[in-house]
């Protein structure tokens, strides 16, 4: 799936995620940050970036990576951050943990959409 691909998304139950909304915004924050910020992740101003480029507050953004360090990264620059489980990559045993594991994408999706689901008695 690619980020215009939004039946997918509304099959996943996101069908408020404005993804082609942000898709031309999404290519040029992460396509720039090594023009302007001259810092490569995991360097907190790398993230930074991203999120002033999306006009997006950094607690509402969720990095999903396979790599311990970027979600290291975006962890400290106030993002949420999913670690999707290879072999050799488990989590570190002191600092931050991520907020969602799973060994692939499916169930890091699945603990997010369980997170996000509205309550349909509100």
């Amino acid at each position: 799936m690619h980020l215009g691909d939004a039946e997918p998304l509304a099959d996943l139950g996101l069908r408020h995620v404005p993804v082609e909304a942000h898709q031309h915004q999404l290519l040029l924050a992460f396509g720039s940050v090594d023009e302007t910020v001259r810092r490569h992740k995991p360097a907190p101003e790398a993230y930074h970036f991203v999120a002033t480029a999306l006009g997006v507050d950094p607690a509402d953004i969720c990095l999903i990576a396979c790599h311990v360090w970027d979600t290291v990264g975006a962890q400290s620059a106030g993002w949420q951050a999913g670690l999707i489980l290879r072999p050799g990559n488990a989590p570190l045993g002191v600092g931050p943990q991520p907020d969602y594991i799973g060994n692939d994408l499916d169930a890091i999706a699945d603990q997010l959409i369980d997170k996000y689901r509205p309550d349909p008695s509100e």
